[in-house]
């Protein structure tokens, strides 16, 4: 008799432990992981459980719990879709798809409710641009607006057209290619993103100096080029290949290029002009 009150009164213990730091848990935190974790070590000391009044006691807490769980997480996320819904209609901004994954023109918005954060991508999960944003539409909202900013920079279609064309042509000289020849469009870039510098770059490139164009500059640049003035200047044209399954998971020999501005695109390797 006296063990099975010792076992009885360790198992209270454990479970006032327990039960003590869920409780904190909850008051505390919006980490709904944290929750499911807490109530999964107690599940696993109730299974455990000898004495059926205590085990009855518990199973009723955890059931409890585990539903309160469950509807606080839908109310969470309906919550915040009904927020993030008036905050894209309030800036002119479309979206589709379902949690997790929203598509929000050319982005894609990865949900963490678990976290409380979310993350931001270009195109379909292509590049990741920020991570670990607080569950907050207006501060969501305001981080994909300054990415649109940051892409539809001033765009002339014939000078860049022009300097797509020198950067080829750099691009052939080094590597010892002819003229028609296809380039790695990662080539290109390199050679692209110093024949974009300002004039200060040149006279000292120091890193105040430096004019950053990344992948996704390039990427929406070409897609603003092919929608804007297509292919063809003067008495050039150029032509992308479609990149091969393999290439388009290596960034060294493939760019993701938009379609349109929801989020469709293609995989591109090659790059190449031809006189005409």
């Amino acid at each position: 008799m006296v063990d099975k009150l010792n076992l009885l009164s360790k198992y209270a213990k454990v479970f006032q432990r327990l039960i003590g730091n869920y409780e904190k848990i909850k008051l505390k935190s919006e980490d709904f992981s944290l929750l499911e974790k807490s109530l999964q070590k107690i599940k696993e000391f109730y299974e455990k459980i000898e004495f059926n009044d205590l085990k009855t006691l518990i199973g009723e807490w955890l059931k409890k719990e585990e539903e309160w769980l469950k509807n606080t997480i839908l109310e969470k996320q309906e919550r915040f879709g009904q927020q993030l819904k008036e905050e894209l209609e309030k800036n002119n901004l479309s979206f589709s798809g379902l949690f997790p994954n929203i598509r929000i023109g050319i982005f894609t918005l990865e949900i963490n409710f678990d976290l409380n954060t979310c993350q931001i991508f270009y195109g379909p999960k292509i590049e990741k641009l920020k991570t670990k944003i607080p569950l907050q539409a207006s501060t969501i909202i305001k981080i994909l607006k300054d990415y649109l900013t940051y892409l539809n920079q001033p765009f002339n279609p014939n000078e860049y057209f022009k300097k797509l064309l020198l950067a080829y042509e750099r691009s052939l000289f080094f590597q010892k290619l002819n003229f028609g020849e296809k380039i790695f469009l990662t080539d290109l870039l390199s050679e692209l993103i110093f024949l974009l510098q300002r004039k200060e770059f040149y006279l000292d490139p120091k890193k105040e100096n430096f004019k950053e164009y990344s992948r996704i500059n390039f990427s929406y640049d070409l897609y603003r080029l092919k929608t804007s003035l297509g292919n063809q200047l003067e008495n050039y044209s150029f032509k992308l290949w479609i990149a091969p399954f393999d290439a388009t998971l290596d960034k060294k020999k493939s760019i993701w290029i938009p379609n349109n501005e929801i989020g469709e695109g293609t995989y591109f390797s090659y790059i190449s002009f031809e006189k005409i």
